[in-house]
C-alpha cells in the first residue's frame, strides 16, 4: 500500500511539470508565432527602435558623465584693473602736473618741498594723484593690474592637458572680515573661491565663481615690517563680465601702523568710488579720503593738510574738505557743490586716521595676513590635474 501510495504522488507530480513545460512551450510558441507574423519592414522598425533606445541612454551617460569628468574647464575669472582705470579721472593719467602754474612734480610721481599754496585746487588734486593713483601704498591700479597678470598665468596654466581639478568643484566661503576681527567701516566682505595657488611661500592666491561674481584673493605676507615688499591682502569681488568691482586693499606698514582702502567701480558707467584711511603719518590723505567720480567729474571729501606742506603739522581732525571738481584734465577747475549733485553722497563707509588707530586695525590687518585660515577650507591646490575618470 505504502508503494502504492508513492508512486501515484511521484506520477502526479511528474504530470504537473509536463504541464509546466507545456504552458511553457506555449508562451515561446507564442513570442515566436507573434514574431513570425511581422512583416519584415515592422521587424526592422523594432530593430531600429531598440538601437536607437540604447544608443540614446549611452550618448546620456557620455555627455553628463564622462564628458565633464575628461575635459577642462574653462577659468572664466575677469579682469578687474580695467574697471578702475575706466572710473579714474583723466587728470589723474597723466605723469606731471601743474600747481598754480608751477610744474611741482618731479616726473616720477613725487611731489617736491616748498609748496606755494597748499589750499588750492590743483595742489589738492596732486595729493590725490600723488598718493593714491602713482605712489603711496595702495596704488590700485597698479596692484589690480598684478593681480590681472598672475590670473592669466593661472589661466593659461589650466589649459593644459586636461585642465586644473579645483577649477570645476564648488566654492568654498571665506570670510576675512570675520578673520581680522572686523573691518574698519563694520563691513561683511564674504568671499567665495575653489582654487588655491600657493605662488611663493610669501604669496598665496585664492580664486572662485559663484553666482554671478567671480572672487579673487592675494595674500602676501613677509612679516609686520615688510619694508620694500608690503605685507598686505587684495581682496576683489567683481561681475563675470568685469564691469563692476570692489576691492579691498590692506597693507601693514609695520607692528603699529596699517593702511585700509576700498573701491567700487562701473566700468561702462565710467564710475569710481574710493575710501581710504592710515596710521601713517605724512601720507597726504592718511587722515581719511572719499572720493566719488563718473565721466571725470569729482567729488572729494578729505584733510589735504596731513602731507605737511609748508611746515604744517600732521594734525587729523582739524582740517576736512569737500570740494566738486572738474577733472578731465590735468588743469583741474574748481566747480560748485550742485555740479556734483548724485555724487556727494557715498556708499562705501569712511574709513579714517581715528577710527584705524582707535580701534587698533593694524592687529587686525596682521591677524587678517598671518592667520587667514584659508588652508583650514579643504580647497583643492591649483597644481592638482583633472585626472578624469
Amino acid at each position: 500500500m505504502g508503494n502504492k501510495a508513492s508512486t501515484s504522488q511521484t506520477e502526479v507530480e511528474q504530470i504537473k511539470e509536463g504541464e509546466q513545460v507545456q504552458t511553457t512551450q506555449k508562451k515561446s510558441s507564442g513570442m515566436c508565432g507573434f514574431w513570425g507574423k511581422l512583416s519584415k519592414m515592422m521587424k526592422i522598425i523594432i530593430i531600429c527602435a531598440i538601437v536607437l533606445l540604447f544608443l540614446g541612454i549611452f550618448l546620456v551617460i557620455l555627455f553628463l558623465v564622462i564628458l565633464p569628468l575628461t575635459t577642462k574647464t574653462a577659468l572664466d575669472v575677469p579682469e578687474v584693473q580695467p574697471a578702475v582705470t575706466a572710473g579714474k579721472p583723466a587728470g589723474f593719467t597723466s605723469r606731471r602736473m601743474l600747481r598754480n602754474g608751477v610744474l611741482e612734480s618731479d616726473g616720477a610721481g613725487r611731489l617736491l618741498s616748498g609748496f606755494v599754496d597748499t589750499t588750492t585746487v590743483s595742489y589738492k588734486m596732486g595729493v590725490i594723484k600723488e598718493r593714491i593713483f602713482q605712489a603711496g601704498p595702495l596704488q590700485p591700479e597698479e596692484r589690480l593690474g598684478m593681480v590681472d597678470q598672475r590670473m592669466t598665468e593661472l589661466k593659461n596654466r589650466n589649459e593644459e592637458e586636461n585642465g586644473r581639478k579645483c577649477v570645476r568643484e564648488d566654492p568654498k566661503v571665506w570670510k576675512p572680515s570675520e578673520v581680522a576681527g572686523g573691518f574698519p567701516d563694520g563691513t561683511v566682505f564674504p568671499m567665495y573661491f575653489s582654487c588655491i595657488e600657493k605662488m611663493s611661500e610669501q604669496l598665496t592666491v585664492l580664486f572662485g565663481l559663484k553666482d554671478d561674481y567671480a572672487y579673487i584673493a592675494e595674500i602676501q605676507n613677509y612679516g609686520q615690517n615688510g619694508g620694500d615688499n608690503p605685507t598686505m591682502a587684495v581682496l576683489a569681488k567683481s561681475t563675470k563680465d568685469g564691469d563692476q568691482v570692489e576691492v579691498w586693499q590692506i597693507n601693514l606698514e609695520s607692528s603699529t601702523s596699517s593702511t585700509w582702502g576700498r573701491l567700487s567701480a562701473k566700468k561702462a558707467d565710467k564710475m569710481l568710488e574710493m575710501s581710504v584711511g592710515s596710521q601713517g603719518a605724512n601720507v597726504g590723505v592718511g587722515c581719511g579720503f572719499r572720493m566719488n567720480s563718473k565721466d571725470s567729474k569729482l567729488w572729494t571729501v578729505a584733510e589735504f593738510n596731513s602731507e605737511g606742506g609748508n611746515g604744517g603739522s600732521y594734525s587729523c581732525g582739524t582740517n576736512s574738505t569737500s570740494i566738486c571738481v572738474d577733472a578731465s584734465s590735468s588743469s583741474f577747475s574748481e566747480l560748485s557743490d550742485s555740479d556734483c549733485s548724485g555724487l556727494n553722497s557715498f556708499n562705501l563707509g569712511e574709513i579714517t586716521y581715528s577710527i584705524l588707530s582707535t580701534g587698533s586695525y593694524h592687529n587686525n590687518a596682521w591677524k587678517l595676513i598671518s592667520e587667514s585660515g584659508v588652508d583650514g577650507l579643504g580647497l583643492t591646490d591649483f597644481n592638482v590635474y583633472n585626472d578624469g575618470l
